[in-house]
């Protein structure tokens, strides 16, 4: 997973890494995303730009979820460039809320649900996280710096690519 911003404005997410991750032996440091969000939970949920709402209950399997956002056109929840993050513990939401966290959707367990989009079938996608602990690796290109990051289990571990479908 790749996290950079290159000169461009900052997300709460990037600039926390930026205080928090200390590179001095090496290019590789460790955050708890509990710290960031200051939430104890025990599954984060991430979907992407222009997720619906009908996607959001269908994956996180409740129904009534209502979310506090305004509905765009078409029923769309999220905006362009926004993940909408959704934390649980024991299945009920403890935090949701949309922010700019580049390219978290690119890590995770892909979960695909089967639905309908404009009366036509349509796959709603998410990614779950079920760590908190992220490894952040250090890079840099003509660019200037960037991060690489990825999901950590507690045996340190890197969390293996999967899909539920």
């Amino acid at each position: 997973m790749l996290l950079g911003c290159n000169g461009s404005k900052k997300s709460k997410f990037y600039s926390y890494i930026e205080r928090n991750c200390t590179f001095e032996k090496s290019d590789t440091s460790y955050i708890d995303l509990k710290d960031f969000f200051q939430v104890n939970y025990d599954t984060m949920y991430v979907f992407g730009e222009y997720t619906q709402l009908k996607g959001v209950r269908l994956i996180l399997g409740i129904q009534d979820y209502e979310s506090s956002n305004a509905l765009m056109s078409k029923g769309f929840l999220v905006e362009d460039s926004y993940n909408k993050i959704i934390l649980l513990k024991d299945h009920k939401v403890l935090f949701d809320e949309d922010m700019k966290m580049p390219y978290l959707y690119s890590d995770g367990i892909e979960v695909k649900k089967e639905g309908v989009f404009d009366g036509e079938p349509y796959t709603h996608h998410a990614k779950i996280f079920t760590t908190s602990k992220f490894m952040i690796i250090r890079e840099e290109n003509e660019n200037g710096e960037y991060y690489i990051y990825r999901n950590v289990l507690s045996d340190g571990s890197l969390m293996p690519f999967e899909t539920i479908e």
